[in-house]
């Protein structure tokens, strides 16, 4: 909160200064004449504030709120007590108080981006979450450069969590909006394709079928495209407008953007791990290696080479090890992964990709060490939905091994994470082997319009990898039996569909490929 305290002292040192002298960024009527009583309170809570005695500060800026003559000032002048008391009561953490006063503050007409940057840190101090989310929502429509201040991955992740956030559908929705049309992101090569899918969900909702097809078109991602031909709310678009959802013409066309951007943006590593992922998505593995060789070579040996190693070599890392899997070179896709583990993310230790290592260990065999490599993950230092990558490959890992008890354990863990830990939830019950379990999750998921599109998404039928691991013939083979469940059935064909794809479906030319059953 120290950019609310140093705001503040700025409003009261306007407020104190002789007639005609302006504080650089305020509006001249803050300067507007104030009484003696509020000059005091003010004179008094800013010495508390320069004494760090925040406690104080609140006692006497409450107090002069509460005062006859309070409202009597200009709204400036109370936006300046309220966003005073704001600040003390967030140093104190009395998350209450200081949301009483920011709405107070953001009420009035002078409220800027800074108020409603402040009214989000509040919220988010103080656990709400909905009201974090439509502060964010505020900030995207009302002051959109502001978004600027956050990271992309923070604007992603709130997004997400909006999405499960029923009451809150229309900040969810002006969040989305701003986010996949007018926000600019930091890193050009970021995939908004997620964020266009739920733009237009909510566009269909509102009757809005021209604008959801001008968003449709951007829409290049292949998961993204297969998810919304297996959804029925999608059907006024993907029905009416087939060649706008052609998986293969739109893989081309994402590898021919990314190039695009690449001759714009060559310094970026981002780049390069965008053209490895969708060289990977076109069945050309051999060259997503090459690229993904290359790049993390260049950044190795010349750290100018890239403007954004720091953030994206373990990334880099990730889907070099994804592309050796592909081409059956799965032990060094192990050792890759165990490197990019080591690379610090933000400083830190990478938590996001020790998880990807213990998946990829668990997909090579090595169970005893993908469950060491899940445990070693602390849920102190992950995100939930991190947590609940480390409890399905517990659960699956100590179901290989024998200790269903300890399974059980992390499946109910599992559990606990509610909408956070669905997904894996189902994966690890898939992995166990609880056909019943998961048929069970899987039907809940469909009826739940917030869940549908992944439950969708994980049962279309595209084409076996050519060096399929055990583990993901075991799931296949476990989601065949799902579909062919009448419940299972009933349950899909009330919302959606299940769409069998062919490798030409979804590739140019490539060698033949047999079609199974490989979840998505």
């Amino acid at each position: 909160m120290r950019s609310l305290v140093l705001a503040t002292a700025l409003l009261v040192a306007t407020l104190s200064a002789p007639a005609g002298v302006q504080a650089r960024g305020l509006p001249l009527s803050v300067t507007s004449p104030v009484d003696q009583d509020t000059m005091s309170a003010l004179a008094e809570a800013q010495a508390d504030f320069a004494a760090q005695d925040y406690v104080s500060a609140s006692k006497v800026l409450d107090r002069l709120t509460r005062s006859a003559r309070f409202k009597d000032n200009s709204s400036a002048v109370q936006r300046a007590v309220w966003l005073m008391l704001a600040s003390s009561a967030s140093q104190t953490q009395d998350w209450p108080a200081a949301r009483a006063a920011i709405d107070q503050a953001t009420a009035l007409p002078e409220a800027n981006e800074d108020d409603w940057l402040a009214r989000y840190d509040i919220a988010r101090g103080g656990g709400d979450t909905a009201e974090t989310l439509h502060s964010l929502a505020v900030i995207a429509r009302r002051f959109p450069a502001a978004l600027n201040r956050f990271s992309d991955n923070a604007l992603f992740q709130w997004q997400h969590r909006a999405m499960g956030l029923a009451d809150s559908e229309n900040d969810a929705f002006e969040l989305t909006d701003v986010l996949a049309t007018t926000w600019t992101p930091r890193d050009p090569f970021i995939d908004r394709d997620s964020l266009r899918r739920v733009r237009i969900e909510g566009l269909l909702k509102r009757n809005r079928l021209d604008d959801a097809l001008v968003s449709a078109r951007e829409i290049d991602d292949p998961d993204t495209l297969i998810g919304m031909r297996a959804d029925k709310r999608y059907d006024a678009l993907t029905q009416a407008h087939p060649e706008v959802f052609d998986v293969k013409a739109r893989n081309v066309a994402r590898l021919a953007r990314i190039d695009a951007l690449l001759t714009a943006h060559p310094k970026r590593l981002s780049g390069q791990v965008a053209r490895a992922k969708a060289l990977l998505d076109l069945d050309r593995a051999d060259e997503a290696l090459a690229v993904a060789d290359a790049a993390i070579a260049r950044a190795r040996a010349d750290a100018s080479a890239f403007e954004d190693t720091d953030e994206q070599l373990a990334w880099a890392i990730n889907v070099q090890q994804t592309a050796l899997n592909a081409v059956g070179r799965s032990d060094e896709a192990v050792e890759a992964l165990e490197i990019a583990a080591r690379v610090p993310e933000h400083g830190v230790a990478n938590v996001s990709q020790t998880l990807n290592l213990s998946v990829v260990q668990l997909q090579a065999g090595r169970t005893r060490a993908a469950l060491n490599t899940a445990k070693s993950v602390s849920a102190a230092g992950s995100s939930a939905y991190g947590r609940s990558v480390a409890l399905w490959v517990i659960a699956c890992a100590t179901a290989q091994m024998g200790d269903l008890a300890a399974s059980d354990l992390a499946i109910g863990q599992l559990r606990g994470l509610g909408a956070d830990g669905v997904a894996n939830l189902y994966v690890a019950l898939t992995c166990r082997g609880d056909l019943d379990g998961a048929a069970s999750l899987l039907i809940a998921r469909l009826k739940d319009p917030a869940r549908r599109y992944g439950a969708l998404a994980t049962l279309q039928v595209l084409p076996a990898a050519p060096h399929q691991n055990a583990l993901d013939r075991r799931r296949d083979e476990q989601e065949t039996l799902l579909r062919a469940r009448p419940d299972v059935r009933a349950a899909i064909e009330a919302v959606g569909r299940v769409i069998t794809y062919r490798p030409e479906d979804l590739w140019p030319a490539r060698p033949s490929h047999a079609a199974t059953g490989k979840s998505g």
